[in-house]
């Protein structure tokens, strides 16, 4: 996909900000309230940063794949993308379903 020369940089220099961000933002809560359900977070994380491996794979794979063959790597690369995003979203749905408390009222 045909990006400007500086798009991808940026795409993941934001995405390294956000992710270390939100990883101090985890290891603080974690170590206030010992919460186990917080660590369900680590592997949205990673699963979350995969994905985002496939999109940078996505947007910089016109000099790698033969023309012949783009739209279906292209077509594969979408679909890891989709599936590792999927497993960060079931992740962070544990993780958030793990700090509820689930006291009766």
């Amino acid at each position: 996909m045909p990006l400007e020369q500086e798009a991808s940089g940026l795409i993941l220099a934001g995405f390294v900000f956000i992710i270390a961000a939100t990883s101090i933002s985890l290891w603080i809560l974690w170590r206030r309230s010992g919460n186990k359900g917080l660590l369900w977070f680590l592997p949205q994380l990673v699963m979350l940063s995969v994905s985002m491996f496939f999109f940078m794979q996505l947007i910089n794979n016109e000099v790698n794949i033969p023309s012949v063959m783009l739209s279906e790597e292209n077509t594969l690369t979408v679909g890891m993308m989709c599936i590792s995003w999927c497993l960060s979203m079931i992740f962070m749905v544990v993780g958030i379903s793990g700090c509820i408390n689930r006291k009766v009222i």
